[in-house]
């Protein structure tokens, strides 16, 4: 889940839309539409935690850097915040 400036929580949606239904049609079964979309949010969350644990195990900040701002963006546009209540 790389946020790539072109990539808006729309097109997101869709695209997470389309791996769902695509699931279901390989025979997936018990896993609904709203479980998935809270996953793939979780999964935004969690990228936030990434440049952290590159910089504590001492990786250069021209390496991890790059990834803080697309992790916070993601994070935010995805309304992450409210799954952590």
């Amino acid at each position: 889940m790389l946020r790539y400036p072109q990539r808006t929580v729309a097109n997101e949606r869709t695209l997470v839309k389309r791996y769902h239904e695509r699931l279901c049609a390989y025979g997936v079964r018990d896993y609904g539409w709203e479980t998935c979309w809270r996953d793939y949010r979780l999964l935004a969350a969690e990228h936030v935690l990434y440049p952290m644990r590159w910089w504590m195990s001492g990786l250069p900040q021209d390496f991890w850097g790059m990834f803080v701002r697309p992790a916070l963006t993601g994070f935010r546009d995805l309304g992450c915040a409210e799954l952590l209540r």
